[in-house]
């Protein structure tokens, strides 16, 4: 007997009580009230007979869940891909690959390719929402070369909250927890008395532009996506394995110019209202920066592109170079920002006739301590410059008329100085190019000849007031959001 046919026996085990109300029927209040009194008698069901029809309808549920896993053994996981957590795997596609999906697609209804349509569709919107993370596996083939295996997604669903993997996330840094070392805290002050510039785009405030990704525009009004990232920020986050705002620090200021020159163009009119312009700071606010970057967020160093492609495409530009050996470059490819420095060579020396080794030191041209810099030049022209000043100088020295330059690139020259207990004993000294030379002197010169205004002073407050000016005007002129 089916089990419903148990269930329905349960009902004649349950005792009614009769029950009487009395209902009157009023005419209108100028006549005489007339009423009709009738009883009506009906059951009524106690307490504990709602209990147990309650517990009836879940065994029944049960019952017939257990009857539509025996046609379906997958339901219970399909359940916990649905509303858990599933995880999905992808491979380099092959012919092979691709012809057993063909001929799979061609088996399929349109109810299994309607759903795989619509799989695809909300894992891209997963994987832009940030709901997904990757588990990137490099592996060695048999040859010895790398070969990357299937990347596994894990794409938890919206029952499953993953507990915090740590708790003091709120207040500490989580990318350099330690931040600055001892050595570090040495190469900090190192850079900051070098005063070395970089560029930023910065609006007018001078606060520096960040780029924010794409994923985060399209959930902007998405309350419960903020509070997850809040959460995720701060108590689940260990790598940036998905898109990052970005904050980009220029070496060659006509790069900045030309990335601002971009902005402007595609935003006009928040580029208008904000006075986005190029601002000089010193590279220790990049490197501490990029250190202490929050999650989610990366600061990185943008290289001097005229000076990377030369490197990358002129034969000629690569003589007299010699490359570190940690230094990553090829025919179309050269890794960070280059810098160069002068190595050591055989001088012969006219007073004790004999050859020995020379090394290389800058003066700053003024100093009265006549201290000598290991310099670190971001410019090969600029070293070859700065080499034929120095040959001049040694006049005691037979010194051959082009030095041997070794190229290195910057952000691995500061992770290698994190490390160096010699970095104390080191004075080192960055030189910049001749165009971030000229943009600073400029600037110089116009901030000494406008000290003195009111416009600088006022300055803050006639944008703040002339922003919110604008935004209040179009939001009561205008019925559709701007293109800012």
């Amino acid at each position: 007997m089916p089990f419903i046919s148990y269930l329905h026996t349960l009902n004649h085990s349950f005792n009614y009580k009769p029950f009487r109300i009395s209902y009157v029927t009023n005419t209108s209040k100028e006549t005489k009230t007339a009423s009709n009194t009738q009883d009506i008698s009906f059951c009524t069901k106690p307490k504990s007979y709602v209990a147990s029809y309650k517990l009836v309808v879940a065994a029944e549920s049960l019952y017939r869940f257990s009857k539509q896993t025996e046609h379906n053994p997958q339901l219970f996981q399909e359940l916990l891909n649905r509303y858990w957590k599933q995880t999905v795997f992808l491979s380099d596609s092959n012919p092979i690959a691709r012809k057993y999906a063909a001929l799979l697609s061609k088996q399929d209804g349109m109810i299994a390719k309607n759903n795989k349509k619509k799989f695809m569709a909300n894992f891209s919107k997963a994987l832009q929402k940030g709901s997904i993370y990757a588990e990137l596996d490099v592996m060695k083939d048999k040859d010895g070369g790398l070969s990357r295996a299937p990347i596994r997604y894990t794409w938890n669903r919206s029952l499953n909250i993953t507990l915090p993997k740590y708790l003091d996330g709120i207040w500490s840094n989580k990318r350099s927890p330690n931040f600055p070392s001892h050595l570090q805290n040495i190469l900090l002050k190192k850079l900051h008395h070098n005063n070395f510039p970089v560029f930023v785009l910065a609006n007018g405030f001078n606060q520096m532009v960040i780029a924010e990704p794409a994923s985060q525009v399209m959930h902007k009004n998405d309350t419960l996506h903020k509070v997850y990232q809040w959460y995720y920020d701060r108590f689940l986050w260990t790598n940036n394995d998905s898109s990052v705002y970005e904050g980009w620090f220029f070496v060659n200021p006509k790069d900045a110019e030309e990335y601002g020159d971009f902005v402007k163009a595609r935003y006009p009119r928040s580029s208008s209202q904000h006075g986005l312009h190029v601002l000089s700071t010193g590279l220790h606010s990049y490197y501490q920066l990029n250190r202490l970057a929050p999650p989610r967020t990366e600061f990185r160093l943008f290289p001097d592109l005229e000076e990377v492609g030369k490197l990358v495409t002129s034969p000629k530009y690569k003589q007299g170079l010699t490359f570190d050996k940690k230094q990553n470059y090829g025919k179309n490819h050269f890794q960070g920002q280059p810098i160069y420095f002068i190595e050591s060579v055989e001088s012969f020396n006219y007073k004790s006739k004999m050859k020995t080794p020379l090394n290389y030191y800058y003066q700053i041209p003024g100093d009265p301590s006549k201290e000598k810099y290991t310099a670190v030049f971001f410019n090969k022209t600029v070293a070859l410059d700065a080499w034929r000043h120095f040959r001049d100088k040694q006049v005691d020295y037979r010194l051959p008329f082009q030095p041997s330059l070794r190229v290195y690139n910057l952000e691995d020259f500061l992770k290698d100085n994190e490390i160096n207990k010699d970095l104390a004993n080191k004075n080192i000294l960055f030189i910049p190019s001749g165009e971030a030379y000229n943009n600073i002197k400029s600037t110089y010169l116009c901030k000494s000849a406008d000290n003195n205004s009111l416009h600088k002073q006022l300055s803050y407050y006639k944008l703040t007031f002339s922003l919110w000016t604008q935004r209040l005007i179009c939001s009561l002129t205008s019925k559709q959001p701007p293109n800012w």
